[in-house]
């Protein structure tokens, strides 16, 4: 068993007992190609920092109650994903496909989400933070109760968005004219509303 699996075992037994035996798994710098689907079903409560999941497809894996920090998920495919509860800073989604997943009650700061197309998704009670959707395609998305503080929303397509009247402290920043303007409470969700 080489250390990658060691510590996915451990960090399963330490789930299954709530801590009590095993250990929580912490990655740093690792190229997650070297995981099996079957493993990211065992990432609750993980700690991962500048991991690689790109150009890879993630089904049903459980990333719930993790702390995420400069991940690369650029071009990835994610169907039925959860990252319910994460704490996630400085992630890169650019161009990755997100279908069926979860970012409930999720804290996310600075994330890269350029060019992403987001299918049957929710951030309902997630707080976005300074986090980019330029050139993102979100269809069939649910906000109920998002927050989003200076969330750029340039050149985004929103198709059949829920519960957009019931965001709560609403930020967003455009490009008009080459310049950056923030709009924010109701008169940002009638900016959504109308032009995307």
């Amino acid at each position: 068993m080489n250390e990658l699996n060691r510590k996915l075992a451990q960090h399963k037994i330490w789930l299954e007992t709530a801590g009590k035996a095993g250990s929580q798994f912490n990655a740093d710098e690792l190229d997650m190609k070297k995981c099996s689907q079957e493993d990211f079903k065992y990432l609750t409560a993980s700690f991962l920092a500048d991991c690689d999941f790109s150009l890879m497809t993630l089904s049903g894996a459980l990333l719930d109650h993790s702390e995420l920090y400069s991940c690369k998920m650029i071009e990835s495919t994610l169907d039925n994903v959860s990252f319910e509860k994460v704490d996630a800073r400085f992630l890169d989604f650019r161009g990755a496909l997100i279908k069926e997943t979860t970012f409930h009650d999720a804290d996310l700061d600075e994330i890269d989400f350029s060019g992403a197309v987001f299918e049957n998704t929710t951030f309902a009670g997630a707080n976005l933070w300074n986090c980019n959707f330029t050139d993102a395609i979100l269809t069939n998305v649910d906000f109920n109760e998002t927050a989003f503080y200076d969330v750029v929303l340039n050149c985004v397509k929103i198709n059949n968005p829920q519960n957009l009247d019931r965001m709560v402290n609403v930020s967003i920043i455009i490009t008009q004219e080459g310049k950056n303007k923030r709009i924010s409470g109701e008169s940002a969700i009638d900016w959504i509303k109308k032009h995307c």
